[in-house]
Order: structure tokens, then sequence, then C-alpha cells
């Protein structure tokens, strides 16, 4: 075990003792440290070692307590939005383990969320459109082990066909990209998609049908096979045969 990781195993075990009335203005002083002092203050230091030391406590924060810390996420919401925002420039780069514990954290959020909390419009529209973002440029194991699955827990606990919409809108944008890399992860997003969300997510149907169709006619060969396995689950909740649909 590493300093780090004892170091947030000791800090864990305090934090039993403590209410929420002491120990949130403690996790906000963590939070300054590892964001303002660094990220926001332009200081020369490199902001990543403080960012990844916090993010990797909050994710395994967030896995041991459940629902009980959800509405905690609201205190860097903005701050997690901004550095995965920011991946997309050249001159500020996550790294894979910084980038790893952002969206464990995420996943732990919405695995635990049993308050509604990304029910919230605001946290949701901030939320999606970023997270769905990564789908363009984030490595395809990534993509599968990572944030195929926070993209389709953040469906799962967002029961609204408004955001099933504007989920299935941003995935289907990556349907349309040069990249077959994109194309397939934006295919294996809509199967998880249907897996975790289930017959309820075929009110996007209508939308993906024509995406569908274009992935069967795709010259690559691993989407036009996921484009089939997808159709696959899709008649598994329809009840169905989608030949109708595609013709």
């Amino acid at each position: 075990m590493s300093i780090e990781e004892k170091t947030i195993e000791i800090f864990l075990q305090m934090i039993m003792k403590l209410n929420d009335t002491t120990f949130r203005p403690l996790f906000l002083n963590f939070r300054q440290w590892a964001f303002y002092d660094l990220y926001y203050e332009k200081t020369k230091i490199d902001p990543r070692p403080r960012l990844l030391t916090f993010y990797k406590f909050f994710g395994i924060f967030l896995e041991k307590f459940k629902s009980i810390v959800t509405n905690y996420f609201s205190h860097v919401l903005d701050d997690t939005i901004e550095l995965l925002q920011k991946e997309k420039d050249d001159t500020f780069c996550l790294k894979s383990d910084l980038w790893e514990a952002i969206i464990n954290s995420i996943h732990q959020n919405l695995l635990y969320d049993t308050e509604e909390f990304w029910q919230n419009s605001t946290r949701f529209s901030k939320m999606a459109p970023v997270l769905i973002s990564h789908l363009s440029f984030t490595p395809r194991y990534k993509v599968d082990k990572y944030l195929i699955p926070s993209i389709a827990q953040l469906a799962a606990i967002t029961v609204s066909d408004e955001h099933y919409k504007t989920i299935n809108t941003l995935v289907l944008t990556h349907m349309n990209s040069d990249n077959a890399s994109v194309r397939l992860a934006a295919l294996e997003t809509q199967k998880e998609l249907y897996t975790r969300v289930k017959e309820e997510w075929l009110v996007t149907l209508p939308q993906t049908i024509p995406f569908i169709l274009e992935a069967m006619e795709d010259q690559n060969e691993k989407i036009e096979y996921s484009a089939q396995k997808l159709i696959v689950t899709i008649e598994s909740y329809l009840g169905e045969s989608l030949q109708r649909f595609l013709t």
C-alpha cells in the first residue's frame, strides 16, 4: 500500500467519527487545497498530483458512504466539468490516472444517487454534454471500462424522456464521426443504454433507427457487427423484430 493510499484509508477512518457539520468544512478545505491553491491560482506548480489525490479519495469516499454523501458532488461539480473540458485543450492534459479517478468519482456518485441529485436539470445539462464528448478522444479501452458505464448510469437515474433525448442525441452525433473507433464506441454506448435503462430507452428508437441503418452499411466490419448486436439487444426489449423499422 502506497503512502497516499494509507493516508486516504486513515482519513476515511477519521471521517467515520465525524458528523456532517464537522466534516463538511474539512472537505471544503481539502477541495480548496486540491483546486484553488494550484489550479486556479495559476502557479507554476503542476496541479495534477494534488487533483489526483483528491479524486482518488473522493471516489472511495462516495463508494463507502453511498447515498449519504451524494450531495457532496455539488461542491466539485463545476470544477469537475472544467477539468473534463480542459482535456480538449492541448495546453492541459489530464493524464490517464487522473482522468480515470475523475470518471470513477462521477460513476460512484451516479451509482448511489437515491436523492434525485442528477434529476436536477441544471446539473444534468452541465454533466451530460461534457461526459459524452469524451467518446471522441478517449482511448477505446478506457471508453469501455470507465466512460460507457458512466453514461449509461446517468441515463438510468435521470428518468425523463427529455433527458433521454438529450443523451441519445449527444451519443448519436458520435456515430457520424470520421473515426471508426468513435463510431464503434457510440454503438457500444447505445447497447449499454438499453442494458441499463431497458424498455424505457425504446422511446429513443425512432431517432436512432437512421443511424443504425447507416451503421449496418458501414465499410468497417466491426461497426457492422456491433450494429447487428445492437439490433438483437433492441429486439429483446421491443418484443418483436426490428426489421419492419429498418426497411
